[in-house]
């Protein structure tokens, strides 16, 4: 799936999650206003994600197998 990121620069991006992990929260998580890390590679305002971090999703944490980092 993807979602759209603004960025502290005001840039907005389309982030690809299809091939990430969650380290904090999951994707249920993904909601308006939420506040969301990731890192991954820019091409133009497209993010291809390989990980995100959605934090204070009612503390889910590492969604995806620690050693999947």
């Amino acid at each position: 799936g993807s979602f759209t990121l603004t960025a502290s620069t005001g840039t907005t991006y389309t982030v690809d999650a299809s091939g990430a992990v969650y380290h904090d929260g999951t994707s249920s998580c993904l909601v308006a206003g939420a506040s969301v890390r990731v890192a991954g590679t820019v091409s133009g305002t497209t993010l291809a994600a390989k990980v995100i971090d959605v934090e204070g999703c009612a503390g889910q944490r590492h969604s995806a197998p620690h050693g999947a980092r």
